[in-house]
This record gives C-alpha cells, sequence and structure tokens, in this order.
C-alpha cells in the first residue's frame, strides 16, 4: 500500500511539474513576441543638422486670401512665422486651416494680398500622410528623402530605431497600420540630410490613439525649426510643449 502510494505521488508530481514548465514556456514565448513589438520612445530622435533659411522670417503675407471655386474661404489674412517659432492654429472644420497650410507650401494660389516670404524648405504632415509615396516601401521612401546623401546602412539604423528591424524596413508604406505609418512618417523625416526649415502638423491627432501622441510628441522634442500645428484639438499642446 505504501509503495502504491509512493507511485501515485511521484506520477502526481511529475504530472504537476511537466505542467508548470509547459506554462513557463508558454509564458517566456509570449514575453519575447511582445518584447519585438516595443518601440522604446527613447531611442526616438533626430540627428540631422539643423536646417533652414538665413533669413528669420520664413513666411509672412499681408492681406491674403483664397478661394475655392468662386467663394472666397475667409476674410483676410495677415499672417507670419519666424525660425524656430512653434505656432498653433486652432479652428472649427471648414475654417481655412488646411487651406492656409496649402498656400504656405505654395500648393494653393491666392486671389488677394502678397505673400513675401516663403520657407526654404518645407515638410507638410497632411492627414494622409501624403508626402509619403503608398506604393514604396518605408526604405524607398526614406533614400528619397534623404536625397541618397546618407547611406543605406546609416538609415536602417534611424528606421531601426522606430522599430523597424531588418526587412521590417521594406514593407511597402501602403501596408502599414496606423500606428506604423505615424512611426514611418516620422523616420522618413529623420532621415533627411537637413532639418526641413517648416514642419506643418495638419490635424496630427485624428487618427492617432494616446500612445501614438505621446511617441509624436517625444519625437519633436529636439526638433529646432519651426513648427506649425494646426488643429480644432487640444491635444496640440501635448506636441507642442
Amino acid at each position: 500500500m505504501l509503495d502504491k502510494l509512493k507511485d501515485t505521488g511521484e506520477k502526481s508530481l511529475k504530472r504537476t511539474i511537466e505542467t508548470h514548465n509547459k506554462r513557463i514556456e508558454e509564458s517566456q514565448e509570449k514575453l519575447l513576441e511582445a518584447k519585438k513589438n516595443v518601440v522604446l520612445e527613447k531611442k526616438v530622435k533626430f540627428d540631422f543638422r539643423e536646417g533652414g533659411s538665413r533669413s528669420s522670417t520664413l513666411f509672412a503675407c499681408t492681406e491674403i486670401n483664397t478661394a475655392l471655386g468662386e467663394t472666397p474661404l475667409a476674410d483676410s489674412t495677415h499672417f507670419f512665422n519666424l525660425k524656430n517659432d512653434r505656432i498653433r492654429i486652432i479652428g472649427a472644420n471648414g475654417s481655412g486651416k488646411s487651406s492656409l497650410c496649402r498656400v504656405i507650401t505654395g500648393e494653393l494660389s491666392i486671389i488677394t494680398g502678397e505673400i513675401t516670404h516663403f520657407p526654404k524648405q518645407v515638410i507638410y504632415f497632411d492627414q494622409t500622410l501624403s508626402f509619403l509615396d503608398p506604393n514604396k516601401t518605408i526604405l524607398e521612401n526614406a533614400l528619397e528623402k534623404s536625397k541618397f546623401i546618407i547611406s543605406e546602412t546609416e538609415i536602417r539604423i534611424r528606421l531601426g530605431r522606430l522599430g523597424f528591424y531588418g526587412d521590417d524596413c521594406k514593407k511597402t508604406v501602403s501596408s502599414l497600420s496606423g500606428g506604423e505609418l505615424i512611426r514611418a512618417a516620422i523616420g522618413v523625416l529623420v532621415s533627411m540630410p537637413e532639418a526641413p526649415s517648416l514642419l506643418i502638423l495638419d490635424e496630427p491627432t485624428n487618427n492617432l490613439d494616446l500612445k501614438g501622441i505621446e511617441m509624436l510628441s517625444a519625437s519633436l522634442r529636439n526638433f529646432r525649426s519651426a513648427l506649425l500645428v494646426i488643429t480644432p484639438m487640444m491635444t496640440s499642446q501635448m506636441i507642442l510643449e
């Protein structure tokens, strides 16, 4: 009887140990998988030289107005921004915020008024991130924006800081999720040989969750050129700080 009980106990203990070992292995696998998906914000940074115009004024206009069709979009506008300014423009939908962006970039003509300064180089983060070519890979977009001045190896290192390791940087832009898309956009931006003189963010938080907003904010803290954020939301305060 004692031998039988001992044998039963040993078998039960063996099964318990096997069950615990299996659970430990499963937990370790899940941990490794989770680590692969972690992007460390402290690694997101700008490596390029400060760009911009020699002039302190990047953009200046007097009594301008523009129109889509025959209807003027807004009252006459006086606007200017200086090198290294951080500006937030808040307004209701349809008030002409995005149209002002397109005037600054030269995409939209004015019907009245005068523009005396244009930024030397401007990157416009519109809501669809249209400055990225959706049919090209992240790496191809980054190489194009770098004007092939920065080596592919260095660009891969910069993209790796944003979580695009190895062949991940060869994903096409059109296949990316929302979170990957904003990381890719930042990755392409930091691959430029020098900072744009003006970076425009047009309602950048529309398609981002809180984590995405925090990542964008963290990546822009060391951006030293002019920054213009257009949004109807007070979350832009988080980005400008």
